[in-house]
């Protein structure tokens, strides 16, 4: 589930390319994108380690990658709660990506692509 406070979200199945429209950006306006992943059970059995990249993509330049965000996927076994660790890479690659637009922020573009770079496993 992809969602933004403005714009449009489209989703390729083909591709695995989620695209978020957001238009032209003035100066000091923000636009918040929510990506929301669930693993399904067509996934490799656990444990599995699933890797994605948000990518700004832009028209006054080359895009620009986050930080590959990894997450493993542990072995099932009695439930427990998540170490509050397990969220970090997670959060850190979008907090990369949402400073990026705040610096570009002025220049902002007319769109804003996120692309799955998915290395092992399945969504």
């Amino acid at each position: 589930e992809v969602t933004a406070s403005r714009g449009t979200v489209t989703w390729d199945n083909v591709t695995r390319l989620i695209v978020v429209d957001i238009g032209t950006l003035g100066p000091g306006e923000v636009v918040t994108i929510t990506v929301r992943a669930v693993v399904n059970s067509n996934a490799a059995p656990p444990p599995v380690t699933i890797r994605n990249q948000a990518v700004l993509d832009y028209e006054q330049g080359e895009p620009i990658g986050s930080e590959i965000v990894t997450v493993l996927v542990p072995p099932r076994g009695p439930a427990e709660i998540p170490e509050p660790g397990t969220w970090i890479p997670v959060l850190g690659g979008f907090a990369v990506l949402a400073g990026y637009v705040w610096l570009r922020r002025a220049r902002l573009p007319k769109s804003l692509r996120l692309r799955k770079s998915l290395v092992k496993g399945s969504f």
